[in-house]
């Protein structure tokens, strides 16, 4: 597909000058955050530089021209929306979800007026009878994000009605032009009274005078499969045409609309001066990327009066005394809304990515046009992907078949399927992905009610889930077979043809299966195997080498015995690189890790460091030794795989020679022996907390050689049905690749799979987990050039979930420095206590 010529210049172009920095990067999740373009920040950095901005709250010259940039953006943003400052408001938030934080603090369900007039006179309302009992409804679609979900905790405080709606009822109930059927999530029922405030008496006519205000919620466009509902809905709404059949509605009272617009407006014009939703939250960064917290809540003015605020923060107020319970708050309704100083300089940032938008794009409709013809020829292509049986590769999630912008956004929302039918997990998907430079979504996307609906869960099976361990974010992406979660691609105005092209490639590649592969239960393992020595099946397993990695990343240090102690191998990944920012760096960002060989003297006490072309740095394995090291070392904290680590930054001199073999500035950290970090594991009782080292996931990781000669003969026999030559030279080069502390050696193929308890020595050791493999198996530590072949090997080899070795706890070995009790050697036979049920 040749890229259409939507904008008045070459997408190609505008990547090449834009977005140096993706560096051969499929960029595939605009969904979750836009591109922002290189110009936009440096017109941005020159407009900071080139005069002086302050605090819009005080009176100064600067402040003066600071808060009139700021209304003139407010104006620009609702040009965006075709309309302006008399129809609409703009309070800035810190994001779309701070925006409905004040819908849910601040909505009024129950207003007593002394004027209804004005409400008769504004929209259509249905008659019922006045003493009927009324209560105030939040609807929401199933598809709504978790975010709009949550304004429902407000709600019960009230003892309203809450209904969580089907979509398809809505549909049949516009296109028949009837209620919607549905039942609510709670029905109590209380007298009129309940609804006003304390100590406020209501008469008839006051009962007369009650509004009760509803709020139906929906999204513009689902953020889960990027369907667009119709705007056409508010207004019917609005007029009470559309709403839920278990409601009663009076004509003193008014639906309100929030349309949550976050993922449709930056590829699809919404017009606010033809559709009149009431609430619009955003969040700006979904629509040019930067700047990130600040988003608005865009309110009809007509509307304002439904929100009432309580909490005041600085600038919110006219005035209020310290010593009595007086409050006037500002009339202007941003300025009563936005707590405290906005973000003055982020709001000026906004400028250069409207100019972005209109200076690559045009308009909107472009971005549409350009979005959609790339999402549709992404998925007509999928949608043709089937393995040797001709069954598809592909489930997706849709409602229609991509045929036009109307109906459907820039997302693809997926699942592949083996050759057999059965789901293949997302996580796997997304390590693979990973390895060819793919950015893409997985999990439910803080959309659960949509998730849950495309999946076939039930609420039933949601919380099963749950309680087998899976949360939102987790790994967990199959249980009983069934996927937890789903795959989602999304394109931006700044995505091209080649990147979808990539992806296709990706899926073929990877996942398409051209003849009959190994089931995943039943491993065929060849008896005649060249790698696998006969008496080597017929043995005990022992164990073959011992490697602990001291610094996290680099070399492995290899020994022929070892102490164990309470987070594993003695110093085993008790230090971790970490750059500018105190983010740990991996051998995935960073290939010339591998080149730092670290050792360790524990008759010296001492780390020794070693890369070619300098000399060693030598580093004390505890600062208390203060009397021979002048180290300058302080305490510190830094993240590891998402934990909190307290350590010990080991100083300057570690720091500059770090830095020089790196070619970047880095230093080096050790984990203090009072670091809690610690990871859950299940016992045959309850669950228990392993105290871990720097390691990513478990405190030792063990793999078998004999395993590992079956993916071996499958990478040599590849190679030579392709007639190249195989990237890995020997048996025990791939063993290394896998970065295992022990590797064992004998018995049968995977028997380690099947292990709950082993005892080395004197050392008890419990099985917690299989170890699920990522790319760093693929990159040479030589070349440090990544070679794609040991994990697609691995997964024809071991099926869905990429898993090879299995991860190891440790009793807690206190090593004092001289028992020999928890010490492992090489040679040593491994005792199987027990096996998984």
């Amino acid at each position: 597909m040749e890229e259409a010529d939507f904008y008045r210049v070459k997408v190609e172009d505008v990547r090449n000058r834009e977005l140096k920095r993706l560096k051969g990067i499929t960029y595939l999740d605009h969904v979750g955050s836009a591109l922002y373009c290189e110009s936009q920040l440096d017109n941005y950095l020159q407009k900071l530089k080139s005069q002086l901005y302050s605090n819009p709250h005080s009176r100064n010259a600067s402040s003066k021209d600071t808060l009139q940039i700021i209304d003139q953006i407010r104006e620009r943003i609702l040009q965006y929306f075709n309309v302006n400052s008399h129809d609409y408001s703009v309070i800035f938030t810190s994001g779309c979800t701070d925006a409905l934080k004040i819908i849910h603090d601040c909505f009024q369900w129950c207003e007593l007026r002394r004027d209804i007039s004005e409400i008769n006179n504004d929209r259509h309302i249905i008659d019922h009878d006045a003493t009927q009992v009324v209560k105030p409804c939040f609807c929401y679609l199933e598809d709504n994000h978790t975010s709009v979900i949550g304004i429902r905790q407000a709600v019960p405080q009230s003892n309203g009605i809450i209904i969580c709606a089907n979509v398809e009822a809505v549909q049949i109930a516009d296109s028949t032009n009837t209620r919607i059927e549905c039942k609510p999530l709670n029905d109590d029922h209380l007298p009129w009274e309940h609804w006003i405030q304390k100590g406020q008496k209501m008469t008839n006519s006051d009962i007369d005078k009650l509004t009760i205000n509803h709020l139906f919620a929906y999204p513009a466009q689902s953020n889960f499969s990027g369907r667009k509902y119709p705007l056409q809905w508010i207004e019917k709404i609005q007029c009470a045409q559309l709403i839920p059949q278990c409601v009663k509605t009076r004509k003193n009272d008014r639906w309100y609309v929030l349309l949550d617009a976050a993922s449709y407006i930056s590829t699809s014009r919404l017009d606010l001066n033809q559709y009149n939703a009431d609430f619009i939250p955003i969040s700006f960064y979904k629509l040019f990327g930067f700047p990130t917290g600040l988003g608005a809540l865009i309110v009809r003015n007509n509307a304002a009066q439904a929100l009432k605020k309580q909490y005041f923060g600085g600038g919110t107020i006219q005035t209020c005394l310290y010593r009595g319970n007086f409050t006037s708050f500002k009339t202007v309704l941003h300025d009563r809304h936005e707590d405290g100083t906005v973000a003055f300089l982020d709001i000026m940032a906004l400028k250069y990515g409207f100019d972005c938008l209109e200076g690559i794009a045009g308009d909107i409709d472009s971005i549409c046009n350009h979005t959609f013809s790339i999402t549709r020829y992404t998925y007509q292509h999928m949608i043709k992907l089937c393995h040797y049986n001709c069954k598809p590769l592909c489930q997706i999630y849709t409602e229609n078949d991509y045929s036009d912008s109307i109906r459907q956004g820039p997302v693809i929302n997926f699942n592949l399927l083996d050759s057999k039918g059965n789901f293949i997990g997302y996580s796997q998907v997304s390590k693979l992905a990973e390895m060819y430079k793919i950015e893409l979504r997985t999990g439910c996307f803080c959309n659960l009610g949509q998730c849950q609906k495309s999946l076939g869960l039930s609420s039933k099976d949601l919380l099963q889930n749950f309680q087998s361990g899976h949360i939102c974010g987790d790994d967990i992406d199959l249980i009983d077979h069934k996927p937890t979660g789903s795959i989602r691609i999304s394109f931006g105005y700044l995505s091209s043809v080649e990147d979808s092209d990539r992806f296709v490639k990706f899926l073929e590649e990877c996942f398409v299966e051209m003849c009959v592969t190994n089931d995943d239960s039943a491993i065929a393992i060849d008896g005649n195997s060249k790698e696998i020595d006969a008496e080597v099946l017929k043995s005990m397993p022992t164990l073959q080498r011992i490697l602990l990695y001291p610094v996290k990343s680099c070399q492995a240090f290899e020994v022929k015995s070892w102490p164990i102690g309470p987070r594993g191998l003695l110093h085993d990944r008790k230090w971790m690189i970490v750059n500018e920012s105190g983010i740990c760096l991996s051998l995935k960002q960073e290939p010339n890790l591998y080149d730092i060989r670290p050792r360790v003297s524990l008759e010296d006490k001492v780390l020794i460091l070693e890369c070619e072309g300098m000399d060693s740095l030598i580093l004390p394995l505890n600062y208390d030794i203060t009397e021979n090291f002048a180290v300058s070392a302080s305490i510190c904290q830094s993240r590891v795989c998402g934990d909190k680590v307290n350590g010990i930054d080991c100083g300057d001199e570690a720091a500059l020679w770090l830095s020089k073999v790196l070619s970047r500035s880095v230093r080096l950290i050790m984990q203090r022996d009072d670091s809690k970090r610690s990871a859950r594991i299940k016992s045959t009782n309850d669950d228990q907390h392993l105290s871990l080292s720097l390691a990513n996931t478990g405190q030792i990781l063990l793999i078998s050689s004999t395993s590992a000669a079956v993916l071996y003969e499958i990478l040599q026999s590849k190679a030579q049905q392709q007639s190249t030559i195989s990237t890995i030279s020997s048996l025990d080069i791939l063993c290394d690749r896998f970065r295992a502390n022990l590797i064992i050696q004998g018995g049968q193929p995977f028997d380690e799979d099947t292990w709950k308890s082993i005892k080395i020595r004197h050392c008890l050791l419990t099985i917690t987990s299989p170890c699920t493999r990522c790319h760093i198996i693929c990159i040479d530590p030589i070349s440090k050039i990544v070679n794609k072949d040991p994990l697609k090997a691995l997964m024809e080899l071991r099926g869905k979930k990429i898993r090879f070795g299995v991860l190891v706890a440790t009793e807690n070995y206190d090593y004092d420095g001289n028992s020999k009790e928890a010490s492992i050697a090489c040679g040593d036979v491994i005792d199987v206590i027990s096996l998984c049920s």
